[in-house]
């Protein structure tokens, strides 16, 4: 690169002097030449060059130049000891195992998770104790779903700790750490350590980001997001990080702003015109989303981890021919995450047109397959679980969130099961159990505190207190959850703000509140990406509204309501009796 690009990455990162290099090999022979330069002034303050007589040879060489060029420079005392590793004892002994890492980052950096994998795992292979390869592989990893396979790596990983730098090490640790609910704050400590320490270190930074925005901290995930954007980050989903980011915390214009650079400083990038396509899906730019999302599909055609989006897009657009083609070339994918995430939109599509026991094949033959898999297993029974309470069929829900819950042990997945299986006993009558299975939930919400904990708490809260008929106890529990909603949502994953509204508009309707039931059924209606992910609730609040302005008189507002919900569910299975009594009302 020139040094005017160099210079300006220098003055990016805060650093004085920079480090520049280039090699040539002639037979087996390979020449190292490095120069330390002034970043502002360009003068050259040394150069040395070392030659290796093979790939075998190679790094013991570049540990000859680390410590010339080391001489050169006032360091703690720390940093010396660092400097004075060998490369083999931090990295690899192997060429070639560390040539793979590189590549395999490479790929990983432009959102080519699938592409990385087995340039990593052949890394892996020739170095099964190369550390920074086996923490990058079980990122990865997880970024496509193989969640079991994350967590060995991540424990290989950190089995090499002892050994790496300071750098190295935090990362290992703040990823293996991630991992689990109760470590969360551990990796936090370590990915901030790491970021203290190296403020140029851009993964730990950008999983600081991550986490924050699990943690529902729009603020600290905007701040880390930000300054990997100014180094000059071109990760992808640290970009569509940001605009969400922005977009979660009420900040729409900022978000879209953010994406559309992005967007525009790379046409080329299939990854980053998706991220466009689906941010603009959000605001409900719907067409500029499709071109968007088109354009990704021309740039990698036939590439199934594109149609996530695309299948999301078309079901706001209301075109479900298409939502079903897209979100069907998902659920072929060969990588784990768009496979899961395509399945899932099947199944709601087909909750959309009130098809239950259609929808409710596909996830349970999804959940059958993964039973013993962890992570997505329980994730999948908990869809299953959750359709069958929606469906009234609370015993076997209860069976099947048991399941969930045995398989999500330590992470998310088991939050969620023991929030269906105490809503499940509410419903058997169970009250007892209920409010040990919630007592339980309550001590896995203590481990991570913070707003979604503290949410997640009253609304089910709210939501037994309805089931037992405590009408303005549950009105209350489920303003605090609402109250605590992010001001908008996202789409994947699914946000709570649907449930959370139609339950406080279901429990203004129990306690004689009417016109409030019509405002939270109606923002439920009203909603745009929130949907997406709950059609039983968003098609539902349609016969709601129809009943409640039929209430007062106002025919033309409940046939136009109850219009919309015969026009789901007239050829389906859910809610027999109410669409019957819509059609009369249609007549």
């Amino acid at each position: 690169m020139s040094f005017d690009t160099v210079t300006t990455l220098a003055e990016r990162v805060n650093v004085e002097n920079v480090l520049l290099g280039s090699f040539v090999k002639a037979g087996s022979t390979i020449r190292i030449s490095v120069k330390l330069q002034e970043a502002k002034s360009g003068e050259i303050l040394a150069a040395e060059r070392v030659e290796a007589s093979g790939e075998a040879d190679l790094f013991p060489r570049v540990d000859d130049l680390t410590r010339r060029l080391k001489t050169r420079f006032e360091t703690t005392k720390t940093a010396a000891v660092w400097a004075d590793r060998d490369l083999k004892d931090v990295t690899t002994a192997s060429p070639e195992a560390y040539r793979y890492y590189v590549e395999g980052i490479n790929l990983h950096e432009e959102g080519k998770e699938k592409e990385a994998i087995p340039l990593l795992e052949k890394a892996v292979a020739l170095d099964p104790d190369f550390a920074m390869a086996l923490a990058k592989l079980s990122v990865v990893y997880g970024n496509v779903g193989l969640f079991k396979q994350a967590d060995e790596c991540g424990k290989r990983a950190l089995a090499h700790v002892e050994r790496l730098t300071a750098r190295e090490r935090y990362y290992v640790e703040g990823v293996h750490y991630s991992r689990k609910r109760e470590t969360w704050s551990r990796s936090l400590q370590a990915y901030r350590k790491a970021v203290e320490l190296f403020p140029d270190h851009a993964s730990a930074r950008n999983n600081i980001a991550v986490v924050a925005m699990d943690l529902e901290r729009f603020d600290e995930a905007i701040e880390q997001y930000e300054e990997l954007k100014r180094q000059g980050m071109t990760f992808p989903w640290t970009h569509s990080g940001l605009a969400l980011a922005y977009h979660c915390r009420g900040d729409v214009d900022k978000g879209e702003q953010a994406i559309r650079q992005f967007g525009e400083e790379n046409p080329r990038n299939a990854f980053a015109q998706d991220a466009l396509g689906s941010h603009l899906a959000l605001v409900g730019k719907l067409d500029e989303a499709l071109a968007a999302h088109d354009r990704a599909e021309a740039l990698a055609p036939g590439e199934p981890d594109l149609q996530m989006g695309r299948a999301e897009l078309f079901v706001l657009r209301d075109e479900w021919d298409r939502a079903q083609a897209a979100a069907r070339a998902a659920a072929e994918s060969s990588s784990p995450f768009p496979r899961a995430v395509g399945s899932a939109i099947l199944s709601e599509l087909w909750l959309y047109k009130g098809r239950s026991r259609d929808a409710l094949g596909i996830v349970e033959q999804r959940a059958r397959a993964l039973l013993g898999t962890g992570l997505l297993g329980s994730r999948a029974h908990n869809r299953w679980a959750s359709i069958l309470l929606l469906r009234g069929q609370p015993a076997l829900a209860l069976d099947i969130a048991r399941k969930a819950r045995l398989q999500g042990h330590g992470d998310d997945a088991e939050v969620r099961a023991l929030f269906l299986e105490a809503l499940a006993q509410a419903r058997l009558g169970r009250h007892a159990d209920a409010a040990k299975s919630a007592a339980a939930l309550q001590g896995l919400l203590d481990l991570v505190p913070g707003i979604p904990s503290t949410r997640m708490a009253h609304h089910l809260a709210g939501e037994l207190a309805l089931v037992e008929g405590r009408a303005s106890a549950a009105v209350e529990q489920l303003k605090q959850a609402t109250a605590l909603l992010s001001p908008r949502g996202g789409i994947d994953p699914p946000p709570p703000h649907i449930p959370i509204w139609f339950a406080l508009a279901s429990a203004h309707l129990a306690a004689g509140e009417d016109a409030a039931a019509a405002e939270w059924f109606g923002r439920v209606a009203g909603s745009n990406a929130e949907r997406v992910r709950h059609p039983i609730p968003y098609v539902r609040s349609f016969y709601f509204l129809g009943k409640l302005h039929e209430k007062r008189g106002e025919m033309d507002k409940a046939r136009e309501h109850y219009r919309r919900f015969v026009s789901f569910w007239r050829d389906g299975d859910l809610d027999r009796e109410r669409v019957a009594e819509a059609e009369r009302k249609l007549r």
